[in-house]
């Protein structure tokens, strides 16, 4: 997105959540889509602990019937803000179900599938896995 300054990144990303203590979605569908990218800039910014209380509040009021692309979404999120130890289970899964890739359109996504497989790689860079 920005491609080296990550703070103006994670501001932009950030505006799709309302600023409220308890952040919801600024667009009932499209903000949630955005969690992943959010996330990524958001380790890299050093604002994790941020961009945690609007995957937790995402999670809270997504609840538990979501869209394969969603839940593929918020696993690549919550691998990159959760606990270290437990983020390789969840970039793997969030490249598992072939629905996902296939996400606007039927045709697969070879994109979707190196994003999440890079960062899965790259787990143990990030400044917050350090």
């Amino acid at each position: 997105m920005w491609e080296s300054d990550h703070g103006r990144a994670y501001d932009q990303l950030r505006s799709m959540f309302t600023q409220d203590f308890r952040p919801l979605p600024v667009h009932y569908h499209s903000s949630v889509y955005g969690l992943g990218d959010l996330a990524a800039a958001a380790v890299r910014a050093g604002r994790a602990d941020e961009a945690r209380a609007v995957l937790d509040s995402s999670l809270e009021i997504l609840g538990a019937e979501q869209s394969p692309r969603v839940r593929a979404v918020l696993r690549r999120a919550t691998a990159l803000l959760g606990d270290p130890d437990g983020a390789e289970e969840h970039f793997l899964a969030a490249v598992a179900d072939p629905a996902a890739a296939r996400w606007p359109s039927n045709s697969p996504s070879p994109a979707w599938t190196s994003v999440n497989g890079c960062a899965a790689g790259a787990v143990p860079r990030t400044p917050a896995r350090t």
